[in-house]
């Protein structure tokens, strides 16, 4: 299952890879932050393509 929070800069996706062996679930997180001359339009198309990967 995977989630994208918005912060105030940035944006936070955060992916659920499954649990080990001792029952812990294994998350993967990272946070990308748009460049500062996108519009507000492009950077929510550029998230969406980001997503998909």
């Amino acid at each position: 299952m995977a989630s994208i929070r918005n912060q105030k800069n940035s944006y936070l996706f955060r992916v659920s890879c499954g649990y080990d062996t001792n029952g812990k679930q294994i998350v993967k997180s990272m946070t990308w932050k748009p460049d500062k001359n996108m519009t507000s339009k492009q950077a929510e198309n550029e998230k969406g393509r980001f997503s998909r990967q």
